[in-house]
């Protein structure tokens, strides 16, 4: 009897500790960057859960693809393990970047000019470089809109690059094209100059013998150059002119980059009018110009 009393204890007890689980406490949803590896620290709660837990393996997570995705994790203490499954939600907050050669082109009236040439590189952060369409598109890939560009007038042309990437978010940069008026070659003017003028033949054959010319009039001296005028005092780098479009942001900024990094962290943040839980999906870079025509940046964000 006593055996038989003493082999059960040994069977509760045995059982008892074979049942206990590793306790993870997760989140209900977790958030990460288009084309970045999960973050795994992000995946449980440290402070409630079991001390020395960690995650031994992720299964079914593609962090090329945007939206929703159910994830399985194996958590560990290196003893006990426990699989859970989580929601994972994976958002591209990166636009596209564009490189351009020059700002502003000058050509004369007439002149060849080939506007992709002016593009150094247009390109994905994530998926790297983006091609050039001739068509309309709204992702993956870039379009030039040349506006009303006209090689054989003169005048002022805006040129823009709008990019997109596969997960449609948009950046868009301006150059100008300046056209001039064709130059006249000093051959061209001297020849003109040399070639009489009807009236001035018909003068000399009516002349006959009188060869008499009054003397010239010496040329009048130079006058002292004028001193080139300096920009207006309230000419600032950064201030928008009158009437100027920018973001539904509000914010301009002097680099692409910063207009970037602001956008990033204000989509990202709970606390932000622009974050994502409020229904907002990205943002777009778009090119303008201050006062002085010195290019800057602003933030439009879209749902």
């Amino acid at each position: 009897m006593k055996k038989l009393l003493m082999l059960v204890m040994v069977t509760v007890m045995f059982t008892g500790c074979g049942s206990k689980e590793l306790k993870v406490e997760t989140p209900k949803t977790v958030n990460t960057e288009y084309g970045e590896e999960l973050n795994k620290d992000k995946l449980f709660d440290v402070k409630k859960s079991d001390e020395k837990t960690k995650v031994k393996k992720v299964e079914q997570f593609d962090k090329h693809k945007v939206g929703e995705q159910t994830i399985k994790v194996t958590f560990t203490d290196g003893k006990i393990e426990t699989k859970k499954e989580m929601k994972v939600t994976v958002k591209d907050t990166k636009n596209p970047t564009i490189e351009l050669d020059k700002k502003e082109i000058k050509i004369e009236v007439g002149d060849k000019l080939d506007i992709k040439k002016n593009i150094k590189k247009v390109s994905d952060p994530v998926d790297g470089e983006l091609k050039y369409s001739d068509k309309e598109i709204k992702e993956n890939g870039y379009m030039i809109d040349d506006g009303k560009l006209d090689l054989d007038k003169a005048g002022t042309y805006e040129v823009k690059v709008i990019a997109y990437d596969k997960n449609k978010n948009r950046t868009e940069s301006v150059f100008k094209i300046i056209v001039e008026k064709k130059k006249e070659t000093p051959e061209q003017e001297s020849s003109e100059a040399s070639e009489p003028s009807n009236q001035q033949v018909s003068q000399n054959m009516n002349a006959g013998q009188n060869s008499y010319q009054e003397p010239s009039k010496p040329a009048p001296k130079p006058s002292a150059p004028s001193k080139p005028q300096e920009k207006p005092n309230t000419c600032r780098v950064g201030v928008l002119p009158a009437g100027a479009e920018i973001g539904n942001s509000g914010m301009v900024f002097m680099t692409m980059e910063e207009a970037n990094v602001w956008g990033n962290a204000e989509i990202l943040n709970e606390n932000s009018k622009w974050a994502m839980e409020n229904g907002w999906w990205g943002f777009s870079v778009i090119q303008c110009a201050d006062e002085c025509g010195e290019p800057i940046f602003t933030v439009d964000f879209y749902k």
